[in-house]
């Protein structure tokens, strides 16, 4: 029986992705009447870009990105509806080994405590601008997503002020491991499993 609908969807290889992929790969798509094609994409920007020009029908995208197409904050506008959420909560904020060495020695421990990991990265923060050096260098996926939302705000609740006293970069998502291991930037804020 030949499909009824040609479907091409774009996604990112994070969890969250996983019901597009097992859709395809299970064949519950091929018995809905669907030939969904699936294209594995390295950035949040791609994913936006082909959506807009119509080579994708659908995609997996971060939650804020429809909204920003919608309101004509991308660089290409377009009438974006999310029908479903996949997101799994699995965002977190990513060191370097040297950055954790200096929160440690300014009170940090492994033990997650989002209040104290904050108080010890701004007694680092200010030691380093005290010192003359270049501000901390963190990443985040995309500007519209909630990595920058949620990086940005954990960092003004500890009293780091995030527009001023760290840079703020957009790396992709499989690029984050790589880029810090090059000390290309301090820390990242993605989804699983890039932390």
């Amino acid at each position: 029986m030949a499909a009824e609908h040609q479907i091409n969807a774009g996604f990112i290889p994070l969890f969250d992705s996983a019901v597009l992929v097992a859709a395809r790969e299970i064949g519950f798509a091929a018995r809905e009447g669907v030939d969904l094609t699936l294209s594995r994409e390295t950035s949040w920007a791609n994913i936006r870009d082909r959506i807009a020009i119509g080579h994708f029908d659908l995609a997996h995208m971060l939650g804020p990105m429809p909204i920003a197409c919608n309101l004509g904050l991308t660089p290409l506008a377009s009438d974006t509806v999310v029908p479903f959420s996949l997101g799994l909560g699995g965002n977190c904020v990513t060191v370097s080994n040297v950055v954790w060495a200096g929160m440690a020695a300014h009170g940090a421990l492994p033990d997650l405590d989002p209040a104290r990991a904050g108080k010890a990265l701004g007694a680092l923060i200010r030691e380093r601008a005290n010192a003359g050096r270049d501000p901390l260098r963190f990443a985040v996926v995309h500007p519209h997503s909630g990595h920058n939302f949620e990086l940005r705000y954990w960092l003004a609740a500890c009293g780091i002020d995030p527009s001023r006293e760290i840079e703020i970069v957009i790396v992709p998502p499989p690029f984050m491991a790589d880029a810090l291991a090059a000390g290309r930037i301090d820390g990242y804020c993605a989804g699983e499993p890039w932390n």
